[in-house]
């Protein structure tokens, strides 16, 4: 199988020899393969808490493959320099309020240095409503922790993704919420 480099992933030539013509599919976006050129849409609106490395390495991800649009794809940051130049690079909204883009988003994945989403999620733990489904990648806040601040029954949901990330390459492990499907 060849591989070659393309809008949302790894893609290799299916197809078998002398039975059907080879096509190209997308394995390594979203775990399914479809064939090249098609993308799979998610119609929530998502929201990077944090614009950071990560949080832009991801939202880019999310971008190239074509799974969000970049009307429905937002992050926030303190930094007004920060704000700047991820909303160029990529094209999105970038605000400065977490609460604002809390009540923007349906999915919100919390980007944020564990410090600040001990500091910040309590406070907006009140906005949070049974619409949305809270992602997590900062490193060494638990689920427990999570699922502690948060709404009784709040889908959570807790991604360690490794640094290849940053640059397209990466792999995740993630683990559910006691109430996340």
């Amino acid at each position: 199988m060849a591989e070659t480099r393309a809008c949302c992933g790894v893609y290799g030539l299916g197809g078998e020899e002398g039975v059907a013509p080879p096509r190209a599919f997308c394995y390594s976006a979203h775990g399914r393969a479809h064939p090249q050129g098609e993308a799979t849409m998610l119609k929530e609106t998502v929201g990077f808490m944090g614009a950071g490395k990560m949080g832009e390495a991801l939202a880019r991800g999310l971008l190239n493959a074509r799974l969000v649009p970049a009307e429905r794809l937002r992050l926030s940051d303190s930094d007004t320099a920060r704000r700047r130049a991820v909303a160029r690079h990529l094209g999105v909204r970038v605000l400065a309020d977490n609460a604002a883009l809390l009540r923007a988003s349906d999915v919100v994945v919390v980007a944020l240095k564990p410090a600040i989403v001990r500091e910040e999620l309590p406070a907006l733990a009140a906005a949070v409503e049974p619409r949305h489904l809270i992602i997590s990648i900062a490193a060494g806040v638990t689920l427990a922790e999570l699922e502690g601040v948060l709404p009784a029954g709040t889908r959570a949901v807790r991604v360690m993704p490794n640094t290849p990330s940053l640059v397209g390459c990466g792999a995740a492990a993630y683990a559910l919420g006691r109430h996340a499907t």
